[in-house]
Order: structure tokens, then C-alpha cells, then sequence
């Protein structure tokens, strides 16, 4: 374990945390490391099919109750799988940022 984060470089963690995302089932993740004075933040960009319930013919897509709820639950599965792989706690210098995309 090197400081705040199990992995000793950005690379391997980018590598590790991906790895983790594609098996548990997210197969077009994108994971990446900021730059300048956000280097050290994780970003993380998952896909999911909209929900089933979706009433997003009337209201943007994803802005529905059924599709807000569903990218919430991911996008909480994805900060804690990414938490759970690097050791990282979200706190200052172990910061992660996850975007859900509905499609």
C-alpha cells in the first residue's frame, strides 16, 4: 500500500479499477486520472440501459424518477467498487468522481 491508495501508480490503479468494472458488468467503462491540480482525483464513466419503467418520452431522458434512481444506484455501486480497489475514502487526496450515462 503506497499512502492513501493501494496501487503505486496511477496507471496500475486506472488498470485495476477498470478490470473490476468490466467484470462486475460494466463493459465500456472509462476510467482516467485528472491532470494539473486535480492529478490526484479518480474519474470513472459507466453506461447503463435507462430504466425499465421509464418515462422519459415526456421529460428529458434520465430526468425521470425510475432513470434518476437507477443512475444513482450505479453511481453509487461504481464510487464503492472504485473505493474498494484502491483503498481509496473519498476524503481529501483520495477524491473519485463517477459520471452515469444512460442509454
Amino acid at each position: 500500500m503506497t499512502g492513501w491508495r493501494n496501487q503505486a501508480t496511477h496507471q496500475e490503479e486506472t488498470k485495476a479499477v477498470k478490470a473490476e468494472l468490466v467484470r462486475l458488468g460494466y463493459k465500456d467503462a472509462k476510467v482516467g486520472h485528472g491532470t494539473g491540480t486535480a492529478w490526484a482525483w479518480l474519474h470513472i464513466q459507466v453506461s447503463v440501459p435507462k430504466a425499465r419503467a421509464c418515462r422519459c418520452t415526456d421529460e428529458p431522458i434520465g430526468k425521470c424518477l425510475e432513470c434518476r434512481h437507477l443512475s444513482n444506484e450505479h453511481y453509487q455501486r461504481a464510487i464503492s467498487i472504485a473505493k474498494r480497489v484502491t483503498g481509496r475514502d473519498g476524503q481529501y487526496d483520495g477524491e473519485i468522481n463517477a459520471t452515469v450515462n444512460l442509454m
